[in-house]
């Protein structure tokens, strides 16, 4: 059973989100990925970066809402076009690996593996009688 937030965690999850909210303009657009592998998924990437660097600095500059808050601000600030773009880029090599490899799996000539399940070229009985 998932342990509940406790009240600071909630009034930072509830500042995060009104942060958000206050920084949306015009030009953001927000979407929301299915979920799947992460690999395949740059926020995931991006998220990692974001998590490194605060867990890295956190503290500094105090210990209460009002620092952590500043500290994911900075964590998240570090984030450029640039980290985007080579955080899609890679992701869009691990897929066309995954794909490529895929293809190698499927296309593959591998002996097949039969089965036989009826008792005509069973040799149990032989080796019944050895016992």
């Amino acid at each position: 059973m998932p342990k509940p937030l406790s009240r600071a965690s909630k009034e930072l999850v509830a500042s995060l989100i009104r942060y958000f909210e206050k920084e949306k303009d015009a030009d953001s657009i927000r979407f929301f990925l299915p979920p799947y592998h992460c690999q395949f998924n740059a926020i995931e990437l991006v998220w990692g970066i974001c998590k490194n660097y605060y867990n890295a600095h956190i503290g500094r500059d105090g210990k209460n809402i009002k620092a952590s808050l500043e500290m994911w601000r900075e964590a998240l600030a570090k984030v450029t076009g640039e980290t985007w773009k080579k955080c899609i880029d890679h992701t869009d090599l691990e897929i066309m690996k995954w794909y490529n490899r895929e293809q190698i799996m499927d296309t593959a000539d591998t002996t097949p593996l039969i089965i036989n399940f009826d008792n005509d070229d069973d040799k149990s009985d032989e080796w019944a009688s050895d016992s």
